[in-house]
């Protein structure tokens, strides 16, 4: 299991230098053991909206994320 930290999405959102590298992570990753929590999601999408690209956003939730078909919601346990 892998959780994506935001800078790994960052490289296609603002054509960083890494793109290719990212681009060969996903390629090469099981994704069915990719994550992401909720504030990255947030943030890619402020980042997103930023940048003037609500309707790359749409599409990267529309046929990224809710494409994949498995979304979950995992509550943190209150520590005692």
């Amino acid at each position: 299991m892998y959780l994506l930290d935001t800078n790994i999405f960052l490289g296609y959102i603002l054509r960083r230098s890494r793109v290719e590298e990212d681009k060969a992570f996903f390629k090469r990753a099981d994704l069915s053991s990719l994550h992401v929590t909720d504030f990255a999601l947030h943030t890619l999408g402020v980042i997103y909206l930023r940048e003037r690209k609500p309707k790359e956003f749409q599409k990267f939730i529309d046929g990224d994320i809710l494409a994949s078909g498995d979304l979950r919601e995992k509550k943190m346990e209150k520590k005692r």
